[in-house]
């Protein structure tokens, strides 16, 4: 398998292993993952993992009879099912919360697009520094981390 960060946008630590860990979930739940992943970290909020070469042979012959519509009904169904798994995953890898996650299944060329939309660095710091505090048995104002 060929796990890329891609260049058209900001690198980021962690785009590989997150491509890598995203394809170990297809496989573990399909039975194979893609052989081509490439993580894109649009922007501060934006991360998006492109999977090739996604589907199984019982989806390649379904595809080849005209069922794609059914390929992507199914994909969507079951990656609905699994979000849960998925999103810890990145936040495991990010540190960040997943705000929303979306997945999108293209037949022609076939593929997907695994979407995560995480917190901003700021909502990070300041979710960490309240974690911190409340831990510590200090609570805080949820206004801000100054308390304003």
């Amino acid at each position: 398998m060929d796990t890329q960060e891609g260049s058209a946008t900001t690198r980021r630590p962690g785009g590989r292993e997150i491509a890598q860990a995203i394809v170990a979930l297809h496989r573990r739940f399909y039975g194979r993952g893609a052989t081509k992943a490439r993580s894109y970290f649009v922007d501060e909020h934006l991360l998006i993992v492109e999977l090739r070469d996604i589907f199984i042979t019982v989806e390649q012959s379904l595809v080849a009879r005209g069922q794609e519509d059914t390929v992507r009904a199914t994909r969507q169904t079951f990656q609905s099912a699994m979000r849960d798994e998925f999103i810890h995953c990145v936040e495991e890898l990010t540190g960040r919360r997943v705000e929303n996650y979306e997945s999108v299944v293209f037949v022609h060329p076939q593929m997907a697009l695994e979407i995560f939309m995480l917190e901003s660095p700021g909502d990070q710091r300041e979710r960490v520094v309240r974690q911190a505090a409340e831990d510590a048995g200090d609570p805080r104002p949820s206004a801000g981390i100054d308390g304003s």
